[in-house]
């Protein structure tokens, strides 16, 4: 099921500002007939059960959409999505997004979302729900599932699956979105959106003839979510040709609904983007010689930059620095004992290896708990 120029509208869906550029919609975009394509399935009979999973974030009045993957390419038939999904993830997100906030706000005005927000306190009876940005959380995605250990340069912005324990986590930090910044000349308001975190100036003044470049950030104005960092450990025995080997570990960036889901010890999938940041590491004797920082130093996709580099740029490497570090940034993390949680089951603790016995921990019945019976004559 492929969508031709001519059904494509000619003007931008309303919320493709929060994912693209505004100025970069057209018609015969790639992403503009993706968009099409899906939300034709999500208005239809066999799709809307998608939309309604959407549920309110609590997060400045958006919402999170937990999609199957698995699920949604086989009812969909949609040849363009796997291509699109392993291509640039971050682009199809954002399509998937846009598409259920079309069907969701735009053709059902809000309907499919009213049992969802009964108690929340805020919704109005009789009025549809306000419309929000749509975070997608794609779980199930066979095709993306990897070994920690399996990571390299070739995985850099691709969509990954990885299961691991988790052995450490940070506290939940803000972090800012978005801020305004206000021009020293006119005195114009703009917006600016920081990209992964990375704090960025405006680069023009958006007043009336003003060619100023002088802003004053309006900090009252910062937009932010909350952010953890998790580091996943890779499972004992799950790769048979790496056992006697010290297991690895990735750091994974959670964000938004899905800090706090999981605490030290649980054992969890998570499907994510791999992003890469630049660090402050030294190469030990080889960097007082200059041999290995020379070597791809602005030669490759990330070399050259100092501090930023396409990551982040928060390990504010060195100028000249070409050594990054990989990282996680995740879209889903699923957790055994959350949903166990939501179903109404407990998990069981690390002490309880015996139960069934009328409690946990409990020892079975019998004479002195069901150790074998003696006499002082046996001592």
């Amino acid at each position: 099921m492929a969508t031709t120029t001519a059904h494509v509208p000619d003007a931008a869906p309303a919320a493709w500002v929060h994912y693209f550029p505004p100025n970069e919609y057209s018609r015969s975009d790639r992403r503009a007939q993706l968009i099409q394509d899906l939300l034709t399935f999500f208005v239809s009979m066999g799709g809307h059960t998608f939309v309604e999973a959407l549920r309110p974030s609590g997060f400045g009045g958006g919402y999170v959409l937990e999609i199957d993957y698995a699920s949604l390419e086989l009812r969909s038939g949609l040849v363009d999505l796997p291509a699109a999904i392993e291509g640039s993830p971050v682009e199809a997100l954002g399509c998937i997004a846009v598409a259920a906030h079309e069907a969701a706000f735009v053709h059902r005005k809000g309907r499919l979302l009213g049992h969802h927000l009964e108690g929340g306190g805020r919704d109005v009876p009789g009025e549809p729900p306000p419309a929000g940005r749509i975070v997608v959380r794609l779980v199930n995605h066979p095709a993306s599932l990897i070994h920690i250990r399996q990571l390299k340069s070739s995985a850099i912005g691709k969509l990954v699956t990885l299961r691991g324990t988790v052995v450490r986590m940070t506290p939940v930090r803000p972090l800012v979105t978005q801020m305004d910044f206000v021009c020293a000349k006119c005195g114009s308001s703009t917006s600016q959106a920081f990209t992964d975190g990375v704090y960025t100036l405006p680069t023009k003044c958006t007043g009336d003839g003003c060619r100023s470049r002088t802003f004053t950030p309006l900090r009252s104005a910062a937009r932010c979510v909350d952010w953890q960092k998790i580091r996943l450990q890779e499972l004992l025995g799950a790769d048979k040709a790496a056992e006697g080997q010290v297991p690895r570990s990735v750091e994974v960036e959670l964000s938004g609904d899905l800090v706090h889901c999981a605490v030290v010890g649980d054992v969890v999938t998570v499907v994510g983007v791999v992003k890469v940041m630049a660090t402050r590491d030294s190469l030990g004797k080889f960097a007082s010689t200059g041999a290995a920082s020379s070597s791809g130093g602005g030669g490759g996709p990330f070399g050259g930059g100092g501090g930023g580099g396409g990551g982040r740029g928060r390990g504010g490497g060195g100028s000249g620095s070409s050594l990054f570090l990989m990282y996680l940034e995740a879209v889903s993390l699923t957790c055994p004992r959350q949903q166990l949680q939501r179903s109404g089951l407990q998990a069981p603790a690390l002490g309880d290896a015996v139960t069934g016995f009328g409690g946990a921990g409990a020892l079975p019945p019998g004479p002195s708990g069901g150790l074998p019976s003696f006499i002082t004559n046996d001592l």
